[in-house]
């Protein structure tokens, strides 16, 4: 039971009584994943809950809703919760719980593909981040290229797919960025973005706007398949946090949190774009194509 009651706390400096008046001016903003205590073996940085509003109140990783809140003590923040938070699955368990309804064709090359099972299952790796397209992006494929992917002659260039969709060693959330070489980054910003705006004044704690958190923030993540990245763009205005991938696939389920990373559902599939090529328009694919952005690259 330690893990599940570790969870339970979420990290924050202990408030003084100068730094409580201006609390909920500050936490305004709105965080959809938390701090906790919780720091997994195989997750470079602590664990993370979400936290959403629901029509029943807030959810807690969806399986907790919060029944009192703000009671304020000595050195925090309590709320009360309905159930325990059960321990977070691992990547490759997350993808197993899927609904096979929305889902199986992702996971059927998941299971299918060892050297993915192995990046998973590797002892070293510290956290990681996964894109999993829904049935109905790869419905979405042409029908030649989808017949091609799903064929033995398709079968390195559907592996090489699969591993454009996996990052090793760095989870991004919808707010939070972990990174194996540098301190955990916590990227939303404020309208003016300075230092001088960090702390309310007497003449910004009336401006309800001026603690909207908002911006834009783009990151290049190095995927399993050799030398080949994803651009990944983070929009948020207050609670609204839209993510994008290679300007063109929708993050349709944010943070599904696992205890090695973290899980997004996007509604197309992510081919590497070709050099010069539009990022913002959706390329019409055929087989050669598809062979040309894949193909090139030899799997170990």
């Amino acid at each position: 039971m330690t893990a599940p009651c570790i969870e339970h706390w979420v990290t924050a400096a202990a408030p003084t009584e100068s730094s409580l008046e201006h609390l909920q001016h500050q936490y305004a903003g709105y965080s959809p994943t938390v701090d906790t205590l919780l720091h997994p073996d195989r997750l470079n940085g602590s664990q993370r809950v979400t936290v959403r509003p629901s029509l029943n109140g807030l959810r807690v990783n969806s399986h907790a809703t919060v029944i009192e809140q703000d009671h304020l003590v000595g050195n925090g923040m309590v709320h009360v919760i309905d159930q325990i938070l059960p321990s977070r699955p691992t990547i490759g368990a997350f993808l197993a719980a899927l609904p096979s309804s929305g889902f199986d064709l992702f996971q059927s090359i998941v299971k299918q593909s060892e050297a993915i099972q192995n990046i998973l299952l590797e002892e070293s790796r510290r956290g990681g981040t996964i894109f999993i397209p829904t049935n109905e992006a790869f419905c979405r494929l042409p029908e030649d290229v989808r017949t091609f992917l799903f064929s033995d002659e398709g079968a390195i260039s559907l592996q090489a797919l699969l591993r454009y969709h996996v990052i090793a060693n760095q989870s991004l959330y919808s707010n939070r960025l972990y990174d194996q070489n540098s301190a955990p980054e916590h990227f939303v910003q404020t309208p003016q973005d300075t230092p001088d705006h960090t702390i309310p004044t007497p003449e910004t704690l009336s401006d309800r706007l001026w603690c909207v958190l908002n911006g834009v923030r783009r990151f290049s993540l190095p995927t399993c398949l050799d030398g080949q990245t994803l651009a990944v763009a983070v929009t948020r205005c207050g609670g609204l946090i839209s993510m994008k991938v290679n300007g063109i696939a929708n993050v349709t389920v944010q943070d599904g949190l696992a205890s090695d990373g973290v899980c997004h559902v996007v509604d197309s599939v992510l081919f590497p774009p070709l050099q010069n090529e539009d990022a913002e328009v959706q390329p019409v694919l055929s087989v050669e194509d598809v062979k040309l952005r894949l193909g090139v690259v030899c799997l170990s």
